[in-house]
């Protein structure tokens, strides 16, 4: 039944941290839509016994590989250790927390793609630092979430890498644009549900001083617009 989708040029990545329930709900997901896709695990280092579990996922579900982290990089690093080990053109990167419940959108997503297409997934207005636009935002950054999106392998590996922050792909995606990439919008959430925040609501983006700053700047963002209504 799904002979005719095996032979796209894709590999999947996910990048789990201590949320095994999700991430295996993710696997089958994948997998019982795309049996032959090579996907990649990234085991962030969650010192909580998943690495077996995932381990033991992996010998019962074919084509799958864990690749454990030495220390815990976080998302976007995450994401950049799995690209980087796939050997496809393209790579799917897909959260822990995605369920892909209609057939289709891998070979739909790619009806989408010319030569010149970095990237395919779900768009979002941001602002300058990853946080919703709203209509004060200038300048308004259009972003591609990485929830569940296509990426070109070999722009990627010409561009800043995905990196620890709450919109893990934003500089990477600017400088993909000014360097005359093109990035697509499509309709996930006609074929995948986003539980969303999975892991970041158990656990948190661990983002540091940097991220309580971004938090701060919202919250300032925030109290000024509601000053200025």
């Amino acid at each position: 039944m799904n002979t005719r989708k095996n032979c796209l040029p894709v590999s999947a990545v996910i990048v789990h941290f201590r949320t095994f329930e999700l991430t295996q709900m993710a696997v089958w997901s994948l997998k019982s839509h795309y049996p032959d896709m090579d996907l990649v695990v990234v085991e962030n280092n969650s010192s909580d016994g998943s690495l077996d579990k995932l381990l033991q996922l992996a010998d019962t579900v074919d084509k799958v590989s864990i690749l454990p982290m030495d220390k815990h990089v976080h998302h976007g690093p995450g994401m950049n250790a799995g690209i980087l080990k796939c050997h496809n053109e393209w790579v799917l990167i897909c959260d822990s927390d995605c369920i892909v419940y209609r057939p289709g959108v891998i070979e739909t997503m790619f009806s989408e793609i010319s030569d010149n297409t970095y990237m395919v997934g779900e768009m979002h207005k941001l602002d300058k630092n990853g946080f919703f636009a709203d209509s004060r935002t200038d300048p308004v950054i259009n972003y591609i979430h990485p929830h569940f999106a296509l990426v070109r392998k070999n722009f990627y590996t010409k561009l800043p890498p995905f990196e620890k922050h709450g919109a893990p792909c934003l500089n990477n995606e600017i400088q993909a644009r000014n360097m005359g990439f093109d990035l697509i919008d499509f309709p996930v959430v006609k074929y995948v549900y986003h539980i969303e925040r999975g892991t970041v609501d158990k656990f948190g983006y661990g983002l540091g001083i940097a991220g309580q700053k971004l938090k701060i700047n919202k919250f300032l963002n925030r109290i000024s617009g509601a000053f200025r209504k």
